[in-house]
């Protein structure tokens, strides 16, 4: 049972005592009559490692997340979104260019995003948006490629949530208000470490006592493949990540509220998302990067649209994050000029929701060499098609799950139903050819590569990508 104590706060960016239920009202409460811009603004919102079943919203029983889901409950929420890999710098770049990763290509540690996809930004600042990158994370730091299109662009690895609202209530006070803007605010938590504010750790300290403290050193000790986790290490660890996911709620707040100052809330696109989830050992591996499995893909998505426009809506179909380019496209009347087809779909169009397959990868050096489809009868195949193979490990990350019934992929149907199996695998190799082919048009070499200064690997040591 989850230990709730009443709690004051702090609260980092206006140094002001707050109740959570203070929070929560002032943040969803009416915005000031705005100024009307042509175009709407466009705010999209990174938790860091989020999994969508930790939210309140989403079903969970801890309360985690009371602003996200009181927000929630005017806006459009998508029961069943995926990302399109499970780590961070490839899953951004699908989001800011709309394309898979094997199109885009920003699949290593050292991997650049290349200039040639029209990235979001760019697309706005086009047609008169100023953009805005404000950055928690190095992996999609200016060095790597991310700042295309960007105007102003501030960076501090590990930073909390609340410096990254700071950091965008100074971009906003800048803005002629007549002017629409853009926004992408990369925020870490629940990323590891888990090194929540102390008072924020003591409401969901259930007693257990972990080996793991959270820390990228303790991690690292124990390893993301196979730990050797006790019951109580693990329900430890779950502690400290719902710590920091209340962590980001409030700063969530915060955020919404500094947009009605600002008269930037009711003329918006508001988004709300996270790159990829976090594994727990459901399937014998630890945090993030090394499976395809719901734990990793299954993440949040909840859009306000403008004026608030299709609020309280939830949509059961299937989406993934490489509908983000085109719904905001839409919604901006914006006509991107891209010289091929992007392959997601205007999520605003809720009656018009294809029937489609999604698709996921997994390429990095230091684990299994995963492809996924989660096909339009709603099975999800993960397979391995080269490279790794750590039998205690890669057994349980590869099989046939049907995701509606079997949401905790515990039934591997891949043995009684190899026909669909081996469907499924056709459908995934000729997807990854075809963004194979996609790429070719533009370029026919490898991602470029950054070369990783000291400081630059110092930050990725920090969060848990070097050793």
């Amino acid at each position: 049972e989850c230990k709730i104590k009443p709690l004051i706060l702090d609260n980092a960016a206006k140094k002001e005592p707050y109740q959570i239920s203070d929070l929560i009202e002032e943040s969803l409460a009416p915005a000031p009559s705005r100024v009307v811009n042509n175009k709407p603004n466009v705010f999209i919102y990174l938790s860091d490692a989020l999994r969508a079943d930790h939210l309140g919203c989403y079903g969970y029983d801890r309360p985690t997340s009371p602003v996200i889901d009181e927000f929630a409950k005017e806006a459009t929420l998508f029961e069943h979104a995926f990302a399109t890999t499970n780590w961070t710098r490839p899953s951004v770049a699908s989001i800011l260019s709309g394309l898979y990763i094997s199109t885009h290509g920003a699949i290593g540690r050292e991997d650049q995003l290349e200039d040639w996809p029209l990235l979001i930004p760019e697309a706005l600042k086009a047609h008169g948006y100023a953009t805005c990158n404000i950055i928690a994370n190095s992996n999609v730091q200016e060095e790597f490629g991310f700042t295309q299109g960007v105007d102003h662009y501030r960076f501090k690895n590990n930073a909390s949530a609340f410096w990254v609202n700071d950091r965008l209530d100074d971009f906003l006070a800048k803005q002629n208000p007549n002017n629409p803007v853009y926004a992408y605010l990369h925020t870490v938590e629940p990323h590891a470490p888990y090194s929540a504010p102390a008072e924020n750790k003591a409401r969901f300290d259930r007693g257990f006592k972990g080996a793991c403290d959270g820390s990228i050193e303790s991690i690292d000790e124990f390893g993301t493949l196979s730990p050797k986790f006790s019951r109580d290490d693990i329900e430890h660890l779950i502690d400290l990540y719902d710590a920091e996911i209340y962590t980001n709620d409030l700063a969530f707040g915060e955020f919404l509220k500094l947009l009605k100052r600002n008269n930037r809330y009711e003329n918006s696109i508001i988004i709300f998302i996270a790159d990829h989830g976090e594994s727990f050992t459901e399937h014998g591996v630890f945090t993030h990067g090394v499976s395809l499995m719901q734990t990793e893909l299954f993440v949040p998505l909840i859009i306000r649209f403008p004026d608030g426009a299709q609020s309280g809506e939830q949509i059961a179909a299937p989406v993934s994050l490489i509908d983000i380019y085109p719904t905001i496209m839409a919604q901006t009347a914006v006509a991107a000029q891209l010289p091929y087809n992007l392959p997601g779909y205007d999520l605003s169009n809720l009656d018009h929701y294809p029937d489609r397959n999604l698709f996921s990868e997994a390429l990095i050096e230091e684990g299994p060499h995963l492809s996924c489809v989660i096909d339009k009868a709603g099975y999800k195949r993960v397979t391995e098609y080269y490279g790794f193979h750590k039998k205690d490990v890669t057994d349980k990350l590869v099989g046939l799950w049907h995701i509606e019934n079997d949401p905790g992929e515990q039934n591997d149907l891949s043995a009684i139903m190899k026909a669909h199996a081996a469907y499924d695998d056709q459908l995934t190799a000729k997807s990854i050819l075809t963004q194979r082919d996609l790429r070719g048009k533009f370029t026919t070499k490898p991602a470029k590569k950054t070369t990783l200064t000291e400081e630059m690997k110092e930050q990725l040591r920090a969060l848990g990508y070097l050793k």
